[in-house]
């Protein structure tokens, strides 16, 4: 059994490669055919696309002849038409062009108003169509200049005044230039019946706009806001200029802030340098004297103490508990106040008196400028609101004087106050003391 299948398998091993082989070989050849019938179907294609696009161009031109024809044909059956009108059609037809050119007349003055808004009516009627058309083309041929600019050489005044020819771009109601001659370039002020500079690019921007006039890609700078921040940024005054709007009335106004402002540092060196105070040296002498041998620490006591405190010191120990010591505290409180606060009244004064002259300032400001509207009218109202302002100019100072002269007043009377606070607490404990220590000149002598 064995052997039967070894030989049957030997006998089929041939006849199975065989077939393999055939199977490769048919398959490669339905590869083939099936290339080859791609490329001929992309042929095809190809052709029929060709003959598709002539078919297209033919229909297109059998469709312009048609049109024309058809454009023909209404032209001759229009003019064979008119020849088989009679009066009342010829009469009728000749009414409608008449109105329609009157239309179009009217057309043409509404433009030439638009044009040029400072003709009349008159003046308007006074063109004939053939100056109205050339006007509505050179108009035309200014807006389309407008929506596709170029740059064109004008006339322009420089900031030194001198007149020059420059490039100029203009988009709308912005313009710029560039004088190559002195490698500058900016925007242009139109406000004035010629050009000027309005502002100077810098070296960046002068390349960008070289670039964009030489036709090339760059970047254009303009101050959205028309021109008004250029024009604020060129009128802005110095502090000497503001000063000088204030007139008259400015100058009392700043003698009176300096006089404030040295009185002012003259007294805060003089507090701040003042010895600090001593605390509880009443309630420290009241101890000392309750002891048996008290001259060493009283000495030592007065030789710590200064200024106020040791004055109060030798008046309570020179004088016995009676009114005479109360009386000579008292007296010595009020004459160092007196010191203390010298000066700073007159701060007070500065920063009540300078809004009062700041206000004299505008009401004489505001006289002149009244006075003047009368002379010359109030037509121009930025001559008006100039006055207006110049004459607020002495209120500003005064505020700008009073406010830090009440500042200044306030800090110094703090301080005033509270070392005279401390100071009379002090007294009042110096006036209860009972006994009064022997040997007082000696003691005093060693203190000083």
């Amino acid at each position: 059994m064995t052997l039967s299948k070894w030989l049957l398998v030997t006998l089929l091993l041939p006849v199975s490669l065989s077939w393999a082989k055939n199977l490769d070989d048919v398959t490669q050849s339905l590869i083939s055919d099936i290339q080859q019938a791609k490329r001929m179907l992309e042929k095809e294609q190809a052709a029929i696309t060709q003959q598709q696009n002539k078919l297209v161009d033919a229909v297109h031109e059998q469709v312009a002849d048609i049109s024309r024809l058809r454009a023909e044909a209404a032209a001759a059956t229009r003019q064979q038409d008119d020849q088989l009108l009679d009066i009342k059609q010829l009469t009728e037809r000749l009414r409608e062009w008449q109105s329609q050119a009157n239309y179009q007349q009217q057309v043409l003055l509404d433009l030439q108003q638009v044009i040029n808004p400072n003709t009349s009516f008159n003046q308007a009627n006074g063109f004939s169509a053939t100056q109205s058309l050339t006007q509505l083309n050179e108009y035309i041929a200014a807006q389309r200049d407008s929506l596709y600019p170029s740059p064109n050489v004008r006339q322009l005044v420089l900031a030194n005044g001198d007149v020059v020819d420059a490039q100029m771009l203009q988009l709308g109601p912005v313009t710029w230039f560039n004088y190559a001659d002195q490698a500058i370039s900016g925007l242009v002020d139109n406000s004035s019946e010629l050009p000027s500079v309005s502002q100077v690019f810098s070296e960046t921007q002068q390349t960008e706009i070289e670039n964009i006039f030489a036709g090339k890609p760059g970047v254009l700078r303009f101050d959205p806001t028309l021109d008004q921040l250029i024009k604020i940024d060129h009128h802005q005054e110095t502090i000497a200029d503001h000063l000088k709007k204030g007139g008259t009335w400015a100058i009392p106004i700043l003698f009176f802030a300096l006089i404030a402002l040295l009185i002012g540092l003259i007294k805060a060196s003089t507090l701040l340098r003042l010895p600090k105070l001593q605390p509880m040296f009443g309630n420290r002498l009241s101890l000392i004297q309750r002891k048996g041998d008290t001259q060493q620490e009283l000495a030592r006591l007065q030789t710590e103490l200064k200024d106020a405190q040791r004055e109060l010191v030798s008046i309570a120990l020179e004088h016995s508990v009676s009114q005479q010591r109360d009386d000579q505290l008292f007296a010595y409180l009020m004459n160092y106040r007196h010191s203390l606060e010298r000066g700073i009244g007159a701060i007070a004064l500065v920063a009540s008196i300078s809004p009062l002259l700041g206000l004299l300032g505008t009401v004489s400001g505001m006289i002149d400028t009244f006075r003047m509207m009368t002379l010359f009218g109030a037509g121009d109202p930025a001559a008006v609101s100039g006055g207006i302002s110049e004459a607020l100019v002495t209120t500003e100072l005064g505020l700008i004087v009073a406010i830090p002269a009440l500042i200044i007043h306030a800090l110094l009377n703090r301080l005033v106050k509270s070392r005279l606070i401390t100071l009379e607490s002090e007294a009042i404990q110096l006036s209860q003391l009972d006994d009064k220590p022997t040997n007082t000149n000696t003691l005093n002598e060693k203190a000083a």
